[in-house]
């Protein structure tokens, strides 16, 4: 959003190294600790019960309409962020 508001003139809000720390803590980490420790049942259990795997198989979570969702959801949360930040007038000091 940032971008259609500085008309794409290249310029960065944030330092390059900022952008980098971003992406390692904030999305990857948590994926990571989630994916390593977290579990609804022991793999034993999905091995002798494939039913289990019904869920994935059939796109019942995630999907391409569940996608499309998130996505405008996502945009609109940017676009009110966009708008709260740079759109609404400062406060002047008296």
């Amino acid at each position: 959003m940032f971008g259609y508001y500085s008309i794409f003139s290249g310029q960065a809000m944030y330092e390059k190294w900022i952008y980098t720390l971003y992406n390692v803590c904030f999305t990857g980490l948590h994926i990571i600790w989630y994916a390593l420790f977290d579990f609804q049942f022991e793999k034993e259990v999905f091995m002798d019960n494939p039913v289990l795997y019904t869920i994935g198989m059939r796109d019942l979570i995630f999907n391409m309409k569940e996608f499309w969702i998130w996505f405008v959801y996502a945009n609109a949360q940017a676009f009110m962020i966009l708008i709260l930040s740079f759109v609404l007038p400062e406060e002047k000091p008296v």
